[in-house]
């Protein structure tokens, strides 16, 4: 009986120190949203949460032995059996925080996907613009009646104008960036903290391309730059703070998820009630052995139990 109660504590251990494994991974990864991506706040937030977690659920079963009621260790577990549950509650808000967002996958990549969208339309834009303006500007040359070398050589530097060679950079550059964003996923967590480095290149490539736009060549007419901000700008903006909302947005846990918590909840405390259960066991069974097959007038059989000293009743346990 004693190896059986032993091998139960044992497997009660292990399985809670799985579940908190398990339950500091995923505030790692609720965390590093929370945080705006910093890994190391979050890497902080996930061993803190693994040290209280063996703090509340395992530290009381190793606490439990036969002293007095009034030491130290009978009173500590007692605090940390009986606040436990707000302790859990507090810890699992990251891990909860990532079970909702990953129930919002579907949602945050596809705003993903439609801010990188979004963002090769913004040089689509610029290039059916600056082909506009230039052919705009041919039919202004041609009213001119200039000389077909001053007509060529005027073509060659407004086209040169709106598409240097730092245009091709810039493009291809944003190209490939864009697509390595494109193909991550919600749990990937360098989307988020692709997001304000998002918001920075939008901004700066919207920049660059206004700033090819605003010198004006000799004879062009009615001449408007590259705008700033281009509604193509903004739209991958508000998709950004879209995403940016859902990742910061703390919400009440759904249904399956509250139970879920309430099983790890009891997993974590099974060791707990294991090492009660064990202990009053002990102390029953060493009782019995104790009478020595001596008639000591205590009649057995009308289901009798005997109990554990004043010091174990007085143990925070559990009865099944």
């Amino acid at each position: 009986m004693q190896y059986e109660n032993k091998l139960k504590l044992t497997l009660a251990r292990i399985v809670a120190y799985v579940v908190i494994v398990l339950l500091s991974a995923a505030s790692f990864v609720g965390l590093t949203y929370l945080t705006g991506g910093n890994f190391m706040y979050a890497l902080i937030g996930a061993l803190l949460t693994a040290l209280l977690l063996f703090v509340y659920f395992i530290l009381p079963s190793m606490l439990q032995a036969s002293t007095n009621k009034s030491s130290w260790k009978t009173v500590l577990q007692r605090i940390l059996i009986y606040t436990s549950p707000v302790m859990f509650c507090v810890l699992a808000v990251p891990a909860s925080h990532f079970a909702n967002l990953y129930a919002q996958k579907g949602d945050i990549e596809s705003l993903c996907k439609a801010s990188v969208k979004s963002t090769r339309g913004l040089f689509k834009s610029y290039e059916d613009m600056a082909e506009q303006r230039i052919i705009n500007y041919k039919e202004s040359l041609k009213r001119l009646n200039l000389p077909d070398a001053v007509y060529q050589s005027n073509l060659d530097e407004i086209r040169t104008q709106l598409f240097p060679s730092s245009y091709k950079q810039l493009k291809s550059s944003a190209e490939k960036w864009l697509s390595s964003v494109e193909n991550a996923s919600m749990m990937n967590i360098l989307v988020y903290g692709n997001l304000t480095q998002f918001e920075d290149q939008i901004n700066d490539w919207n920049k660059k391309l206004n700033s090819y736009t605003k010198v004006t060549r000799p004879y062009e007419e009615n001449v408007q730059p590259f705008e700033m901000l281009h509604p193509k700008s903004k739209k991958v903006l508000a998709s950004l703070n879209k995403m940016r909302a859902i990742y910061f947005d703390v919400q009440m846990p759904r249904v399956l998820i509250i139970l879920i918590g309430v099983l790890m909840y009891l997993l974590l405390i099974m060791s707990y009630i294991m090492k009660a259960l064990s202990n009053r066991s002990n102390v029953i069974h060493s009782g019995i052995d104790g009478l020595g097959g001596v008639d000591d007038g205590l009649d057995l059989t009308n289901d009798e139990t005997i109990y554990a000293d004043d010091s174990e009743t007085n143990y925070p346990t559990f009865t099944l």
